[in-house]
């Protein structure tokens, strides 16, 4: 078993790797201290104007220096007292983003607070003001910042949420403003701390990187009718994505990684070549199961292929069979469950048959697992399709854990 390279050395020579020559500049930048300012509180009568910084002593661009001079926050050095501290970079963060007055502004990662504090100081309170942070330690230290910096009358505007900020929900907006902080590989944090160094890998950086790409996609992909083809794209290509939509389609990463990745191995394909192969083999099995359950039923041949002809041509398929959906797969395995029952009235089939199907319709979409229920109850007792169905559940949650 190979052991993945982990520790400073393995960190030095992934960086070297991805920035080249740059890496030489960049790697003593993020050793070099951290400028920490103040800010000064407009709403606070202690906030001495006498300690206040000058913007150009901070910065040498003169137009930079001149744009932020006209944004109405001051800053104070480090340890003026009660003013609330953090980096200058920070400062300069907060400050590009612009923020109407009055207007709805919304901060997604928002704990410890310091960059919404600078945008509230920006407007003195004057606007609708959502704070959000997913860890609940995180959030109640941001209320305390708030509440040691901020004025009754302006706490009272604030509302503070405790969500996941990839999975913001439409409803809530629109918002004039969103500030979004989001998960970085924080080199000069990990440089900070010998301890968490010793242990880094590539996975750190790329699970991060994994988390913002699943984040986009999942912001970007109601392209196609609302639907969720950037995703389920994903799914097919990206073993170490989140997949946190398997609440609904348990078993959906798991049946289509292995395939979509065999077919890159192969044949060479791209991802996107790869699981447009994908959703074509699906279709055509969708196309033959259709006309084969047509021909189980007593259909003429002739029949079964003007009906086959009409379900490819029909606009459920145009729709899902030319693009990256669940519906396809969920489709395929409903046509199974309704051929193993015609099927069984010709010949004898295992119940292992039965369990293999059930499972099918369960892996794909929750929903569709009534088509197998319902064809284990059609065809056996009510014990023995106890029994069949329970035996699907366990598989797909064994399944499920491995995967």
């Amino acid at each position: 078993m190979s052991v993945k390279p982990r520790g400073e050395l393995a960190f030095e020579s992934a960086y070297a790797d991805w920035f080249g020559a740059r890496w030489e500049k960049l790697r003593p930048a993020l050793d070099e201290a951290v400028q920490k300012v103040g800010l000064v509180n407009p709403f606070r009568l202690d906030s001495q104007p006498g300690n206040r910084l000058d913007w150009s002593s901070l910065i040498e661009s003169s137009v930079l220096n001149e744009k932020l001079s006209n944004l109405n926050v001051d800053l104070c050095p480090a340890g003026s007292g009660r003013e609330y501290e953090l980096d200058l970079a920070s400062v300069f963060a907060a400050l590009a983003l612009p923020v109407p007055a009055g207007g709805r502004f919304l901060d997604l990662c928002s704990a410890p607070g310091g960059k919404a504090l600078a945008i509230i100081y920006r407007a003195r309170g004057q606007m609708d003001i959502s704070l959000n942070e997913l860890s609940n330690d995180r959030l109640q230290r941001l209320k305390a910042v708030c509440y040691d910096h901020l004025e009754e009358a302006v706490r009272t505007k604030i509302r503070f949420t405790k969500r996941d900020g990839s999975r913001w929900p439409i409803s809530e907006g629109p918002y004039d403003a969103i500030l979004v902080d989001a998960p970085c590989s924080g080199e000069r944090h990990l440089l900070s701390r010998p301890k968490e160094l010793a242990t880094w890998t590539l996975t750190r950086s790329k699970g991060l990187a994994i988390r913002q790409h699943d984040d986009f996609i999942y912001h970007k992909s109601d392209f196609w009718f609302d639907t969720d083809v950037l995703r389920v794209t994903n799914d097919m290509t990206n073993r170490f994505g989140n997949h946190w939509r398997t609440n609904v389609h348990p078993l959906f990463p798991l049946m289509t990684y292995p395939p979509t990745k065999a077919l890159r191995i192969i044949f060479q394909l791209t991802p996107a070549e790869s699981v447009r192969t994908i959703i074509t083999i699906v279709a055509s099995l969708w196309i033959s199961a259709l006309f084969i359950l047509l021909r189980l039923i007593g259909c003429r041949r002739i029949d079964a292929t003007l009906f086959s002809i009409l379900g490819a041509m029909s606009a459920a398929s145009v729709f899902w069979f030319t693009v990256p959906e669940t519906f396809s797969f969920g489709s395929l395995s409903i046509l199974l469950s309704l051929g193993i029952i015609v099927l069984a009235q010709h010949r004898k089939i295992s119940s292992f048959w039965y369990v293999i199907v059930s499972v099918l319709t369960f892996s794909f979409t929750i929903t569709n697992w009534m088509a197998g229920i319902i064809m284990a109850f059609v065809k056996f007792s009510r014990q023995r399709a106890l029994i069949i169905t329970a035996s699907a559940f366990c598989a797909v949650v064994l399944l499920w854990t491995i995967q």
